[in-house]
């Protein structure tokens, strides 16, 4: 028990605290914001991080994101479209077309929406447990 406290205080000691806080940087990422300035957009064409905030300067190059976002999203996804295609079929007994239809656009759709909060969550908290994997200066600036 106490080297689980032991082991939390050292993390804690690596976060420096700053005006933003942990529910600011976590709006950041669900709003796709930079975690540094809040204000320029993290993403430029569709699901592409850019290199830097075009607002503070804040490179951009290390922070990946990784499989996490797309596993929540899959998790996410695959529910709401299986809970849609039970109520139509158990309701309305369709032809399986009608599962075609409306199943592509849910997952397609739903998938590009929840992918670009989720990745910019994962940058928020990279940025702000500075969890990145090369060393610069404008990195986990906070």
């Amino acid at each position: 028990m106490l080297g689980v406290l032991v082991g939390q205080l050292r993390f804690l000691r690596t976060v420096k605290p700053d005006s933003r806080t942990l529910i600011g940087h976590l709006w950041s990422g669900l709003l796709c914001r930079c975690p540094k300035c809040g204000k320029g957009r993290i993403f430029g064409f569709s699901l592409k991080v850019r290199d830097e905030c075009p607002v503070c300067g804040l490179s951009f190059k290390a922070h990946d994101a990784g499989d996490g976002p797309a596993v929540a999203a899959t998790f996410f996804i695959g529910i709401l479209a299986l809970a849609i295609a039970l109520v139509i079929e158990f309701k309305y007994e369709p032809e399986m077309w009608v599962h075609v239809v409306v199943a592509v656009p849910v997952i397609t759709l739903g998938s590009y929406l929840i992918l670009r909060p989720l990745k910019g969550i994962m940058i928020a908290m990279q940025y702000r447990y500075r969890s990145v994997e090369i060393e610069d200066d404008n990195l986990g600036q906070m």
